[in-house]
């Protein structure tokens, strides 16, 4: 929070990048809460998740800023003249899938607008000009394990840890790789499951994390569901790459992925510049301690093979 506090302060563009599941919007509602001081004419927050074509998105925006329909003029003019003066905030949520015309509005809007800022949370950077991106992580363990400590007694659940090893917890936390909505998710199963019971389930992960939760997303009541979104996403070249990335346990380097994963219709140049693009949509981790060798951890759900695809838990 004190990194978004300051990046808020210093960018007018900030995106918050990261997994399906990390917790980008709720985070970015968080950081927004506590940046209301800083843009008195208000914050405004518009949800994308459910826009499915590029010509809705100045549309979702009117309508999260109360236009009305009578007026004629197109909806960016009235956008920019509404916002001109006006020192604001903007929250795009789920860009990741409109991502050019969210990033044609951003580029529309910034400078016609001095005083807006603009939140952004998207699996897939917006790649405009003066934008500030900050990578979500998934969750340390202790905090991984403090969640679902709080989640499980949110479901009414918490007698389930009781007198509970938190060594089994954590290894728990540890296999759900701190991922928020996936700890979510096994939080509701601890109803019914023990912990042990729910992580010797995980080698079905998919069928087990799941929710029946009316008011969630369509892309966020599975774990299946949410890899799926950010496959469909990608290009034929970077499925590939990232089916390839799924034989990898616990990450890789750049020299291991051009040599197991090069040939068959992928030279090691296009593996290079197909990496750089599943870094850019969330799907590979950069590890920032191992900067010389390039080291990269693929998503854990990661596989899709033949027709019909099926994902695959950890290799």
């Amino acid at each position: 929070m004190a990194d978004l506090r300051r990046n808020l302060r210093a960018s007018r563009l900030l995106t918050l990048t990261g997994a399906g599941g990390v917790g980008k919007t709720r985070l970015a509602l968080q950081a927004a809460a506590e940046h209301v001081d800083h843009v008195p004419d208000g914050i405004w927050l518009v949800s994308l998740g459910a826009v499915r074509s590029p010509v809705g998105v100045a549309g979702a925006v009117a309508t999260a800023l109360g236009f009305s329909d009578l007026d004629i003029r197109p909806v960016l003019d009235r956008l920019t003249d509404h916002l001109a003066q006006r020192r604001a905030l903007l929250i795009l949520d789920n860009c990741e899938h409109l991502i050019e015309a969210c990033a044609e509005l951003v580029g529309r809007l910034l400078p016609a607008c001095p005083e807006l800022s603009i939140l952004a949370t998207s699996r897939h950077t917006l790649d405009v000009m003066g934008e500030c991106v900050f990578t979500v992580p998934p969750l340390p363990p202790a905090e991984a394990v403090e969640l679902l400590r709080d989640r499980v007694v949110g479901v009414g659940a918490g007698h389930r840890l009781h007198d509970v090893d938190e060594a089994q917890v954590t290894r728990l936390c540890t296999d759900l790789d701190g991922l928020p909505l996936a700890i979510e998710l096994a939080a509701s199963r601890l109803r019914t499951l023990s912990v042990e019971q729910v992580t010797a389930r995980l080698e079905d992960r998919f069928a087990l994390l799941s929710t029946d939760t009316e008011t969630s997303l369509p892309g966020q009541r599975t774990l299946r569901a949410t890899i799926d979104w950010s496959y469909e996403l990608c290009t034929p070249g970077e499925r590939l790459l990232w089916n390839r990335l799924s034989v990898f346990a616990g990450g890789l380097t750049l020299e291991a992925a051009e040599s197991v994963c090069g040939g068959d219709g992928l030279s090691s140049y296009e593996v290079v510049d197909l990496l750089d693009q599943l870094v850019s949509q969330s799907v590979v981790l950069v590890d920032e301690g191992d900067r010389a060798s390039t080291a990269c951890s693929p998503t854990r759900a990661a596989s899709r093979g033949a027709s019909p695809p099926t994902a695959h838990p950890d290799p």
